[in-house]
Formats: structure tokens, C-alpha cells, sequence
């Protein structure tokens, strides 16, 4: 495959999420409030479509995760939603092999991640699941949802035992960083307002 498939996969998504997280960031900041959501996919956290697009996925993740840092004080909520396969009009559309046709006709419409969105948008604990890769299926079954049919898609089991390992290690982290921490210094943010430095605690203070 030719190395410009990098480039063509992650400049729609990875860098436009990233330049959309830094201008909605500077109009969240100045307010000490926000929600800001990145759409990721389980190619972030297991093999899917090819080396590009799982790099892509897994450092929407890993983005998500970092701005939650960085907005932290500003009590701005980061998180990384990922729904499972999820029936778009290019992928009903083509020419699929049938296993392939069965998983996505068995999956969730367009719609059912927004439903997610605005759940947790008005949860009032929200700031708790900040730096957490969040799925559709489990977000439906946290907030009774159900999809346009009256489901509630598919999970896949060994997904969700990755994520629960990835989301201890970030939620740990944002709980040391809040109660815990040495403050160094202070730098310009992601979305150019200081934002402080905190270190882990594993090492000496001074």
C-alpha cells in the first residue's frame, strides 16, 4: 500500500479531530466548562482495516486522554466514544462479503452515537469518565438507550476487557494528578492558554 494512505486516512480523521478539540478548547476554557468528544473506533485497540487507520484510531484515543490533562482545571470533559459497526450509508451501499454484510446490518445506525452524546452530556458525574475510551453499547446499557429499532447493539467482549484495562490506568492517573501532585511549572496548552505541568509523584519535590 502506498505511504500516502497515512495521510489520507489521518488528515480527515486524527488531524481534523485535533483542530476542532484546539478551537472548541479555546472557547471552553475562558466559560470553566465543556464536553468534548473524540469518535474512535475498535481499530484503536485491535487490528481493523489496515496498519493506518489503526495508528489513526489509537492516538484519537491517546489524544482524548492528554486533553483531559490539559482541561482538567478547566473542568472541561475529554473523552474517546467508540461505537461498534455502525451501519453508514458508504458501508450499506458496498459491495460487502456476507459475513461482512451480517456484522454491519446487525450493527448500530448513524443516530445511536448521538443518543450516547447527549446522555452523557447531561449526566451530572460526567467529569468522572473524562479520559475514558467510552463504548455505545455500554454507555446503552448505563442510560437504558436503545437504537432506532429498539436494540442495543453488539459489544465485542474482548474489546471491552482492553478498554476496562486501558480506562483503570487513565482514570488512576487524572485521580493522582487531582489529589497528588508536585506542580512544576506552567505551559501553553494544546489550546494555547497556560495550563500546569503536574508530575507524578514518583519523584522528589524541588
Amino acid at each position: 500500500m502506498d505511504p500516502s494512505v497515512f495521510d489520507v486516512i489521518n488528515n480527515v480523521g486524527l488531524k481534523n479531530h485535533y483542530i476542532c478539540a484546539v478551537y472548541a478548547a479555546r472557547l471552553m476554557v475562558p466559560r470553566k466548562k465543556g464536553f468534548i468528544v473524540t469518535l474512535s473506533s475498535q481499530g484503536g485497540i485491535t487490528h481493523l482495516f489496515g496498519v493506518a487507520y489503526g495508528v489513526g484510531k489509537s492516538a484519537c484515543d491517546r489524544m482524548a486522554a492528554d486533553m483531559a490533562h490539559e482541561l482538567l482545571d478547566a473542568n472541561i470533559c475529554s473523552i474517546s466514544l467508540m461505537p461498534g459497526a455502525v451501519k453508514t450509508e458508504l458501508i450499506m451501499s458496498a459491495p460487502l462479503d456476507e459475513d461482512v454484510k451480517k456484522y454491519f446490518i446487525n450493527g448500530e445506525s448513524i443516530e445511536f452515537s448521538g443518543k450516547c452524546v447527549v446522555a452523557l452530556a447531561t449526566d451530572s458525574k460526567l467529569m468522572q469518565k473524562t479520559g475514558c475510551i467510552l463504548n455505545t453499547t455500554e454507555l446503552a446499557r448505563e442510560y437504558n438507550l436503545r437504537d432506532l429499532d429498539g436494540r442495543r447493539p453488539y459489544s465485542d467482549v474482548y474489546a471491552h476487557r482492553r478498554r476496562q484495562c486501558i480506562n483503570k490506568c487513565r482514570i488512576s492517573c487524572v485521580a493522582l494528578y487531582r489529589e497528588n501532585v508536585y506542580i512544576k511549572t506552567e505551559t501553553y496548552g494544546f489550546h494555547q492558554f497556560t495550563t500546569k505541568i503536574r508530575m507524578s509523584g514518583l519523584y522528589p519535590q524541588g
